[in-house]
């Protein structure tokens, strides 16, 4: 499947375009919490990938079931680092922005990703 590495080149270039706009001049120390949410989305999208690997020979209800359990999927990545993150390492401000901008980034292209795969799967048969 062409999107287990579409999804992360393309993450990572947008997320690298965003760091360097909004903080390479402001702040270079801000850039820890910034990496770490890149790398957990970056993960979630990976993690995302993986129900939609494995059904991917199925036909389009399966397809489906298997696209909504990716996006929770990659939902629940991002809750439990976001709950471990803010509840134990006390991170500044910047990392709740990080963290909503990493997300809604990549669910969106886990939600494209879902949409390939949900069309290019087979009709089932009455």
């Amino acid at each position: 499947m062409r999107c287990l590495w579409v999804n992360p080149l393309t993450f990572v270039i947008a997320g690298s375009c965003a760091m360097l706009v909004a903080d390479w001049t402001l702040a270079p120390f801000a850039f820890r919490p910034a990496l770490l949410v890149l790398g957990v989305g970056l993960l979630a999208a990976e993690l995302a990938m993986v129900p939609l690997s494995l059904a991917r020979a199925s036909d389009s209800a399966a397809m489906t079931q298997a696209a909504l359990v990716a996006t929770m999927l990659h939902l629940f990545c991002f809750v439990g680092v976001a709950a471990v993150a803010l509840l134990k390492l006390s991170p500044p401000r910047a990392f709740t922005y990080w963290l909503l901008g990493s997300y809604c980034l990549s669910l969106i292209l886990v939600v494209v990703a879902c949409v390939r795969a949900v069309r290019s799967a087979a009709v089932p048969k009455a």
